[in-house]
Protein backbone atom coordinates (compact mmCIF):
# COMPACT_ATOMS: atom_id res chain seq x y z
CA UNK A 1 0.00 0.00 0.00
CA UNK A 2 1.43 3.21 -0.68
CA UNK A 3 -1.81 5.56 -0.69
CA UNK A 4 -2.50 7.71 2.14
CA UNK A 5 -6.31 7.37 3.81
CA UNK A 6 -7.20 10.18 6.21
CA UNK A 7 -11.05 9.80 7.33
CA UNK A 8 -13.17 9.70 10.26
CA UNK A 9 -14.29 6.40 11.40
CA UNK A 10 -17.21 4.97 13.40
CA UNK A 11 -15.81 5.52 16.98
CA UNK A 12 -15.71 9.10 15.99
CA UNK A 13 -11.83 8.88 15.73
CA UNK A 14 -9.78 10.20 13.48
CA UNK A 15 -8.16 7.37 11.22
CA UNK A 16 -5.04 7.43 9.32
CA UNK A 17 -4.11 4.62 6.84
CA UNK A 18 -0.23 5.07 6.04
CA UNK A 19 2.74 3.16 4.50
CA UNK A 20 5.05 2.16 7.06
CA UNK A 21 7.36 4.53 7.77
CA UNK A 22 10.11 4.01 10.84
CA UNK A 23 9.91 8.35 11.26
CA UNK A 24 5.63 8.31 11.37
CA UNK A 25 5.19 6.28 14.20
CA UNK A 26 6.89 8.80 16.72
CA UNK A 27 5.14 11.75 14.99
CA UNK A 28 2.25 10.29 15.76
CA UNK A 29 2.74 9.36 19.27
CA UNK A 30 3.61 12.83 20.49
CA UNK A 31 -0.03 13.45 18.89
CA UNK A 32 -1.92 10.98 21.37
CA UNK A 33 -2.15 8.57 18.57
CA UNK A 34 -2.71 5.25 18.82
CA UNK A 35 -2.24 2.27 16.56
CA UNK A 36 -5.31 0.04 15.93
CA UNK A 37 -4.75 -3.34 14.96
CA UNK A 38 -7.50 -4.39 14.12
CA UNK A 39 -8.17 -1.50 11.48
CA UNK A 40 -4.64 -1.33 10.59
CA UNK A 41 -4.48 2.52 11.10
CA UNK A 42 -3.62 4.84 13.39
CA UNK A 43 -6.04 6.46 15.30
CA UNK A 44 -6.35 10.04 16.59
CA UNK A 45 -8.66 12.97 18.24
CA UNK A 46 -10.40 14.67 15.49
CA UNK A 47 -9.48 18.26 16.85
CA UNK A 48 -5.36 17.12 16.00
CA UNK A 49 -6.60 16.89 12.13
CA UNK A 50 -4.22 19.67 10.54
CA UNK A 51 -1.18 18.29 12.96
CA UNK A 52 -1.90 14.95 11.33
CA UNK A 53 -1.90 16.35 8.17
CA UNK A 54 1.04 18.32 8.66
CA UNK A 55 3.12 15.19 9.95
CA UNK A 56 1.87 13.01 6.93
CA UNK A 57 3.43 15.60 4.54
CA UNK A 58 6.49 15.90 6.53
CA UNK A 59 6.87 12.02 6.66
CA UNK A 60 5.44 11.07 2.70
CA UNK A 61 5.39 14.49 1.09
CA UNK A 62 1.64 14.66 0.98
CA UNK A 63 -1.30 13.92 3.17
CA UNK A 64 -3.32 12.07 0.58
CA UNK A 65 -5.80 14.92 -0.09
CA UNK A 66 -7.00 14.12 -3.90
CA UNK A 67 -5.65 17.44 -5.55
CA UNK A 68 -2.24 16.01 -4.20
CA UNK A 69 -2.92 12.26 -4.89
CA UNK A 70 -3.38 13.13 -8.25
CA UNK A 71 -0.45 14.57 -9.54
CA UNK A 72 2.25 11.64 -9.43
CA UNK A 73 5.70 11.10 -11.07
CA UNK A 74 8.18 8.53 -11.73
CA UNK A 75 11.93 8.51 -10.82
CA UNK A 76 15.05 7.04 -11.97
CA UNK A 77 17.10 6.46 -9.18
CA UNK A 78 20.66 5.72 -9.52
CA UNK A 79 23.44 4.64 -6.59
CA UNK A 80 26.63 5.08 -8.51
CA UNK A 81 28.92 3.96 -5.24
CA UNK A 82 25.90 2.07 -3.39
CA UNK A 83 23.44 2.70 -0.81
CA UNK A 84 22.95 0.88 2.51
CA UNK A 85 21.39 0.97 5.98
CA UNK A 86 21.62 -0.89 9.34
CA UNK A 87 18.36 -2.78 10.69
CA UNK A 88 15.69 -1.49 8.51
CA UNK A 89 14.86 -0.79 4.59
CA UNK A 90 15.30 1.42 2.24
CA UNK A 91 13.68 4.80 1.60
CA UNK A 92 13.78 8.01 -0.37
CA UNK A 93 11.10 10.33 -0.64
CA UNK A 94 9.12 8.87 2.02
CA UNK A 95 9.07 5.37 0.06
CA UNK A 96 10.24 2.46 0.95
CA UNK A 97 12.56 1.31 -2.01
CA UNK A 98 13.69 -2.15 -0.58
CA UNK A 99 14.02 -4.03 3.14
CA UNK A 100 15.95 -7.28 4.45
CA UNK A 101 15.61 -9.28 7.64
CA UNK A 102 18.55 -10.26 8.48
CA UNK A 103 22.10 -11.02 7.16
CA UNK A 104 21.35 -13.57 5.24
CA UNK A 105 17.35 -12.78 4.32
CA UNK A 106 18.31 -11.14 1.05
CA UNK A 107 16.06 -8.11 0.25
CA UNK A 108 12.98 -7.27 -0.96
CA UNK A 109 11.67 -4.47 -3.19
CA UNK A 110 8.69 -2.54 -2.60
CA UNK A 111 5.22 -2.15 -4.87
CA UNK A 112 6.07 0.58 -7.21
CA UNK A 113 9.99 -0.26 -7.51
CA UNK A 114 11.40 -2.13 -10.42
CA UNK A 115 15.36 -2.59 -11.07
CA UNK A 116 17.09 -1.65 -14.22
CA UNK A 117 20.40 -2.54 -13.43
CA UNK A 118 22.07 -4.05 -10.43
CA UNK A 119 20.25 -5.26 -7.66
CA UNK A 120 19.21 -4.82 -3.84
CA UNK A 121 20.17 -7.66 -0.92
CA UNK A 122 21.22 -7.94 2.56
CA UNK A 123 24.52 -7.77 4.43
CA UNK A 124 26.22 -6.79 7.70
CA UNK A 125 26.37 -9.24 10.75
CA UNK A 126 24.43 -11.36 12.32
CA UNK A 127 23.70 -8.48 15.18
CA UNK A 128 23.74 -5.61 12.44
CA UNK A 129 22.41 -6.92 9.51
CA UNK A 130 22.22 -4.38 6.60
CA UNK A 131 19.73 -3.49 3.64
CA UNK A 132 22.13 -3.22 0.47
CA UNK A 133 21.28 -1.55 -2.93
CA UNK A 134 25.08 -2.76 -4.83
CA UNK A 135 26.96 -0.06 -6.05
CA UNK A 136 25.84 0.93 -9.84
CA UNK A 137 21.82 -0.45 -9.57
CA UNK A 138 19.19 1.74 -11.42
CA UNK A 139 15.78 1.37 -10.52
CA UNK A 140 12.47 3.45 -11.32
CA UNK A 141 10.12 4.34 -8.45
CA UNK A 142 6.51 4.46 -9.63
CA UNK A 143 3.76 7.01 -8.64
CA UNK A 144 5.24 8.91 -6.43
CA UNK A 145 3.33 12.19 -5.40
CA UNK A 146 5.46 15.36 -6.87
CA UNK A 147 5.33 17.08 -3.21
CA UNK A 148 7.45 14.24 -1.67
CA UNK A 149 10.14 15.59 -4.41
CA UNK A 150 10.80 18.65 -1.50
CA UNK A 151 11.68 16.64 0.94
CA UNK A 152 15.22 15.59 1.68
CA UNK A 153 16.78 12.13 -0.05
CA UNK A 154 19.69 10.11 0.29
CA UNK A 155 22.88 12.14 -0.38
CA UNK A 156 24.54 8.95 -2.17
CA UNK A 157 21.97 8.87 -5.02
CA UNK A 158 21.33 10.71 -8.49
CA UNK A 159 17.44 10.72 -9.12
CA UNK A 160 15.98 12.18 -12.46
CA UNK A 161 12.09 12.82 -13.07
CA UNK A 162 10.64 10.96 -15.97
CA UNK A 163 7.78 13.00 -17.12
CA UNK A 164 5.56 11.35 -20.00
CA UNK A 165 6.91 11.00 -23.13
CA UNK A 166 10.29 10.77 -21.13
CA UNK A 167 11.30 6.75 -21.32
CA UNK A 168 13.85 4.91 -20.11
CA UNK A 169 17.09 5.51 -22.12
CA UNK A 170 18.34 2.34 -23.71
CA UNK A 171 21.65 1.03 -22.82
CA UNK A 172 24.61 1.50 -25.01
CA UNK A 173 24.62 -1.14 -27.86
CA UNK A 174 28.37 -2.15 -26.98
CA UNK A 175 27.74 -2.70 -23.14
CA UNK A 176 28.39 -5.88 -21.66
CA UNK A 177 25.73 -7.85 -20.86
CA UNK A 178 25.82 -9.76 -17.77
CA UNK A 179 23.09 -12.18 -17.05
CA UNK A 180 22.98 -11.85 -13.51
CA UNK A 181 22.49 -7.95 -13.34
CA UNK A 182 18.55 -8.06 -14.13
CA UNK A 183 18.39 -10.79 -11.48
CA UNK A 184 18.00 -10.06 -7.77
CA UNK A 185 20.43 -12.18 -6.28
CA UNK A 186 18.32 -11.66 -2.68
CA UNK A 187 15.34 -13.74 -3.85
CA UNK A 188 17.44 -15.82 -6.29
CA UNK A 189 19.15 -17.30 -2.88
CA UNK A 190 16.23 -17.36 -1.24
CA UNK A 191 14.54 -19.63 -4.08
CA UNK A 192 17.68 -21.73 -4.47
CA UNK A 193 17.77 -22.29 -0.43
CA UNK A 194 14.39 -23.48 -0.14
CA UNK A 195 14.28 -25.56 -3.44
CA UNK A 196 16.97 -27.32 -2.33
CA UNK A 197 15.82 -28.12 1.10
CA UNK A 198 12.87 -29.06 -0.43
CA UNK A 199 15.08 -31.43 -2.42
CA UNK A 200 17.48 -32.68 0.13
CA UNK A 201 14.54 -33.36 3.15
CA UNK A 202 11.66 -34.69 0.84
CA UNK A 203 10.39 -38.70 1.56
CA UNK A 204 12.71 -40.73 -1.05
CA UNK A 205 10.28 -41.62 -3.01
CA UNK A 206 9.43 -38.21 -4.57
CA UNK A 207 13.12 -37.98 -5.46
CA UNK A 208 12.20 -39.08 -8.77
CA UNK A 209 9.98 -35.63 -9.07
CA UNK A 210 12.94 -34.09 -7.26
CA UNK A 211 15.50 -34.49 -9.23
CA UNK A 212 14.14 -34.88 -13.16
CA UNK A 213 15.68 -31.56 -14.06
CA UNK A 214 12.65 -29.09 -13.67
CA UNK A 215 13.95 -27.46 -10.34
CA UNK A 216 17.30 -26.50 -11.28
CA UNK A 217 17.11 -26.38 -14.65
CA UNK A 218 14.27 -23.42 -14.07
CA UNK A 219 17.06 -21.52 -11.77
CA UNK A 220 19.56 -22.68 -15.08
CA UNK A 221 17.06 -20.75 -17.76
CA UNK A 222 16.50 -17.80 -15.02
CA UNK A 223 20.21 -16.57 -15.02
CA UNK A 224 22.24 -18.14 -17.08
CA UNK A 225 24.19 -19.71 -14.45
CA UNK A 226 27.58 -21.64 -14.95
CA UNK A 227 29.21 -24.25 -12.62
CA UNK A 228 31.21 -21.21 -10.60
CA UNK A 229 28.33 -19.13 -9.87
CA UNK A 230 25.47 -21.96 -9.14
CA UNK A 231 28.17 -22.90 -6.33
CA UNK A 232 28.76 -19.24 -4.97
CA UNK A 233 25.22 -19.22 -4.94
CA UNK A 234 24.36 -22.31 -3.12
CA UNK A 235 27.12 -22.02 -0.25
CA UNK A 236 25.76 -18.92 0.13
CA UNK A 237 22.24 -20.56 0.39
CA UNK A 238 23.72 -22.31 3.18
CA UNK A 239 24.10 -25.68 1.29
CA UNK A 240 26.92 -27.89 2.75
CA UNK A 241 29.92 -28.47 -0.05
CA UNK A 242 29.25 -31.82 -1.10
CA UNK A 243 25.95 -31.11 -1.62
CA UNK A 244 26.25 -28.25 -3.56
CA UNK A 245 28.72 -29.65 -5.84
CA UNK A 246 26.89 -32.54 -6.83
CA UNK A 247 23.77 -30.30 -6.84
CA UNK A 248 25.71 -28.27 -9.46
CA UNK A 249 27.09 -30.76 -10.96
CA UNK A 250 23.83 -32.40 -12.24
CA UNK A 251 22.31 -29.12 -13.17
CA UNK A 252 25.27 -28.49 -14.74
CA UNK A 253 24.49 -31.68 -17.15
CA UNK A 254 20.86 -30.56 -17.26
CA UNK A 255 21.49 -26.87 -18.48
CA UNK A 256 23.42 -29.04 -20.88
CA UNK A 257 21.13 -31.38 -22.66
CA UNK A 258 18.58 -28.63 -22.72
CA UNK A 259 21.16 -26.63 -24.84
CA UNK A 260 22.33 -29.50 -27.45
CA UNK A 261 25.44 -30.10 -24.98
CA UNK A 262 26.89 -33.41 -24.69
CA UNK A 263 25.69 -35.20 -21.36
CA UNK A 264 27.20 -37.72 -19.34
CA UNK A 265 24.17 -39.81 -17.67
CA UNK A 266 26.86 -41.32 -14.91
CA UNK A 267 26.84 -38.44 -13.97
CA UNK A 268 23.24 -37.53 -13.23
CA UNK A 269 22.87 -40.64 -11.95
CA UNK A 270 25.50 -40.44 -9.26
CA UNK A 271 24.34 -37.12 -8.91
CA UNK A 272 20.76 -38.61 -8.15
CA UNK A 273 21.81 -40.86 -5.95
CA UNK A 274 23.80 -39.05 -3.82
CA UNK A 275 20.70 -36.40 -3.34
CA UNK A 276 18.57 -39.45 -2.13
CA UNK A 277 21.18 -40.87 -0.49
CA UNK A 278 21.16 -37.24 1.78
CA UNK A 279 17.00 -37.58 1.78
CA UNK A 280 17.99 -41.06 3.68
CA UNK A 281 19.79 -39.53 6.39
CA UNK A 282 17.90 -36.76 6.83
CA UNK A 283 14.93 -39.11 7.91
CA UNK A 284 16.91 -41.65 9.86
CA UNK A 285 17.86 -37.78 12.05
CA UNK A 286 14.46 -37.16 12.20
CA UNK A 287 13.34 -40.52 13.13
Amino acid sequence: MNEIVIKMNGDSKLSVASPYNPAFAPGAKRLGGRWSAATKAWQFDPRDEQRVRELCRSVYGTDGSPSEAGDLVTLRVTAPDGWDVYGRGLYIYGRQVAWATGRDSGARLCDGVIVLKGSFDSGGSMKNWMTVCKPGTVFELRDLPRKALELDKPGCLQVEVIEAGNPPAAAPESAPVNPLESVDLGMLLYEAQRRLREALTAPAETGDVLVDGTNVSALCRLAGWHAATATDLLKLAGVGWRSASTWVEYASTVYALEHGGRADYATVEEATEQILSEQHRAEMRRA
